[in-house]
């Protein structure tokens, strides 16, 4: 979810995948409520044991967080990327979680990087209860 590099070929490739995929555009014009209740859906109905959250922090705009390796103009606000992480959270799907791409060196001074921590922490802590 929250592809922004619009190119046929790499989305096709996707597309014809077994893999559900939503690219920003379509995550917004469906609203995040809507697109993470139809993934979730699908995962059901797939009946599959759950799903992984891989995080690319490149998903987000590039003016909140251009430390990492393929700055793209556009990107999730911090608003929609804790809605949508919050609704992946909540979910007794989940399995685990991997955060990727953020280049620590790219910031200096640690702000972008505590910026994200912070959101992040905050809704993964809202909705994550380790051994329960």
């Amino acid at each position: 979810m929250g592809n922004r590099e619009y190119d046929d070929e790499y989305e096709n490739e996707i597309r014809n995948s077994s893999a559900t995929y939503l690219s920003l555009d379509h995550l917004r014009k469906q609203g995040i409520l809507k697109s993470v209740q139809l993934f979730l859906s699908e995962i059901e109905n797939k009946n599959l044991d759950g799903f992984w959250l891989h995080i690319d922090v490149d998903v987000l705009n590039d003016t909140i967080m251009p430390c990492v390796d393929s700055r793209t103009p556009g990107g999730l606000t911090y608003a929609e990327f804790n809605e949508l992480t919050s609704m992946l959270f909540q979910s007794n799907l989940l399995t685990g979680l991997e955060i990727t791409i953020l280049d620590p060196d790219l910031d200096p001074t640690g702000q972008y990087t505590k910026e994200f921590v912070n959101h992040f922490s905050t809704t993964f802590n809202q909705h994550i209860h380790l051994g329960s």
